[in-house]
């Protein structure tokens, strides 16, 4: 007599099959992230390795799969040598302490280009001393370049402000500080950057201009429009000097300030010293002047 044993494997093909689908839709993520997804383990003798990289490696190392993760030491050699030693570093500590990585390093890639990198992890302790990490690493070169743009733009300003011994401020209409760069404060041009209340910025403005400067900045802003203004300032040895001040109200981020008004959320100007108080009537024409043609 011969015995047929029949296994209801339904459940178990069920769970095979949802695995394999998530696995799927796990790569398929992966693949669409902006960056390279990987495995990086570290050995206690110093070796490493990298395995279920992501399609994203390939656009960042401009390098195939398969190099990346059997030849890693080519990977390494894209990392200039000034770079490669804090990057190891801060693997190992990271495998020292088990808390998160997060690093950013440059490589020159196969085609000669520049990259910027960033990389994160969290890292898990194996049993055989082993330290891995699931990572994501970003290619930010075009955040570097913005940065550096942005750094040179600021400096060629720093450059201007202190040839023309002008001052660059913001007034902001919410909380009423006034910050900027270049104080004219003491008479004499500093390269400081500067952040006080709106009424410390009026107690530098000469007591008998003071009044009418308030009047006019008040006035201003109620009516959400560009200013331009002349008063004195008195140094520390009181000796009187004017300043020029045109402002603009920026469009951009306007909201409702007042009632259903659209207002901007601050002013920006400059204010450079212009010389001695004899000159502040001529000066005035001139700020008049300044006043009709941005209103042009």
């Amino acid at each position: 007599m011969n015995l047929v044993r029949i296994t209801d494997i339904s459940d178990r093909v069920l769970a095979e099959t949802a695995l394999r689908e998530r696995d799927t839709r796990l790569r398929h993520t992966a693949a669409n992230v902006p960056g390279a997804i990987f495995r990086y383990t570290l050995y206690p003798d110093g070796s490493d390795c990298v395995t279920d990289m992501s399609q994203g490696g390939v656009e960042i190392w401009e390098t195939d799969i398969r190099t990346i993760e059997q030849e890693l030491a080519a990977i390494w050699a894209l990392v200039p040598a000034e770079d490669a030693a804090a990057l190891r570093a801060s693997l190992q500590q990271s495998a020292e302490t088990l808390q998160p990585w997060r690093t950013q390093w440059r490589i020159q890639t196969p085609s000669s280009r520049l990259k910027w990198l960033q990389g994160m992890g969290r890292p898990t302790a194996q049993p055989d001393g082993a330290v891995t990490w699931d990572c994501l690493v970003l290619d930010i070169s075009d955040r570097k370049a913005a940065e550096r743009r942005l750094e040179q733009s600021q400096m060629r300003l720093r450059l201007a402000l202190e040839a023309g011994q002008i001052s660059c401020w913001e007034h902001n209409l919410i909380s009423g500080q006034l910050s900027g760069v270049g104080d004219l404060s003491s008479g004499q041009w500093q390269p400081d950057e500067w952040r006080v209340g709106a009424e410390m910025g009026f107690a530098v403005v000469h007591p008998e201009d003071r009044e009418r400067v308030r009047t006019e900045v008040e006035a201003a802003i109620a009516q959400n429009t560009d200013f331009v203004l002349e008063h004195r300032l008195v140094d520390a040895d009181t000796i009187v000097y004017c300043a020029a001040v045109p402002s603009v109200m920026p469009a951009v981020n306007r909201r409702k300030l007042s009632g259903s008004r659209w207002m901007s959320p601050s002013a920006i100007g400059l204010m450079w010293r212009c010389g001695p108080a004899k000159h502040f009537s001529a000066l005035s024409t001139t700020a008049l002047n300044i006043r009709s043609s941005s209103s042009k």
